[in-house]
């Protein structure tokens, strides 16, 4: 089994030390918002990772308790994250920096680019890749094992076009997915297998029939193999069905199961006692194959037609009302 990766990030200022402040935003909290977000979207996202964090709330931190963190905790990465401020308010757009010590191919450096590419596109302005002599970027660096490090500075506060942005959680919400996908780019981390949306029957759908499962069987969110929900439809359980296509069978839910030739469950089609009263002026129209083969009022006639169908060995069938 592979090692689990540790990423360590570091959320800029806090507590009694706002930051940077400008145009009614404080620095503290912008760097909390972007840091949480890449933490979900890393664990939400990617298999084999432990995200850490110097801070999850407002609070004072000194700079040695957050690189002390990291060199205890023996992280494979440290990610600062701050936002700018300048004296000249025109001053704005996104950089980042490694230590003064670590080369561009260094994995200091090889973090800040993949780093770079992923954040810098959400800036109209790029200020480049840096170094610099700072405390975060530097103590758990220049040690045996190195940590690589980079600080990023995500806009500046001081500026009202990147301020306007850095208002927005939307914004704040990117950022810091742009950084959790740059990390997993750094490490190579395999991105989780999505399940596939469920697609349940439509409202006006009405029940075929029902299965009663003969074994354990997996559920798939389409008629196709490799969309398993990860449900398993237990043995003895009972399930009413709203669409056929072909061997798979669909529930309300819109989970399908595969029938595998009639192993995995008996089907039972639907009974007149099975069939809502309904009202005179309602129609219910069965389609078979994709073409509407019968509309009925009688539900004796409802039923008859669907088990016609049924006995045609049809590639889809629906029942609906009109």
């Amino acid at each position: 089994m592979s090692k689990e990766v540790v990423v360590l990030f570091d959320a800029g200022h806090g507590g009694s030390d706002p930051g940077a402040i400008g145009f009614g935003l404080q620095e503290k909290n912008l760097t909390l918002a972007i840091a949480l977000a890449a933490r979900k979207h890393l664990l939400d996202n990617y298999e084999g990772v432990r995200v850490l964090m110097t801070r999850t709330d407002d609070r004072t931190l000194s700079l040695p308790a957050r690189t002390n963190m990291a060199i205890k905790e023996k992280v494979d990465s440290l990610v600062s994250i701050h936002i700018n401020s300048a004296a000249n308010n025109a001053a704005k757009g996104y950089e980042d920096f490694r230590h003064t010590s670590q080369s561009a191919t260094s994995a200091s450096g090889r973090l800040q680019a993949a780093i770079h590419r992923q954040v810098s596109p959400l800036f109209s302005v790029n200020r480049g890749m840096k170094q610099a002599n700072f405390h975060m970027v530097r103590e758990a660096t220049n040690r045996t094992p190195s940590i690589p490090s980079v600080l990023t500075e995500c806009g500046f506060i001081t500026n009202r076009d990147d301020n306007e942005q850095l208002k927005k959680g939307s914004f704040l919400t990117s950022l810091g997915v742009a950084h959790a996908d740059a990390v997993a780019a750094f490490h190579g981390l395999k991105r989780k297998q999505q399940r596939p949306e469920l697609i349940p029957p439509p409202p006006n759908a009405m029940k075929l029939g029902s299965i009663t499962m003969k074994q354990d069987a997996a559920a798939y969110a389409r008629p196709e193999w490799g969309t398993e929900t990860g449900r398993v439809w237990k043995k003895g359980s009972v399930r009413n069905i709203y669409g056929i296509e072909g061997a798979w069978y669909l529930t309300f839910n819109g989970e399908w199961i595969p029938s595998r030739g009639g192993d995995n469950f008996d089907f039972t089609p639907v009974a007149v006692s099975d069939v809502p009263v309904q009202q005179p002026d309602k129609l219910r129209r069965l389609i078979v194959d994709g073409k509407q083969i019968g509309a009925f009022r009688d539900n004796d006639n409802l039923v008859k037609g669907v088990q016609d169908a049924l006995k045609s060995n049809p590639r889809t069938i629906r029942l609906e009302e009109v």
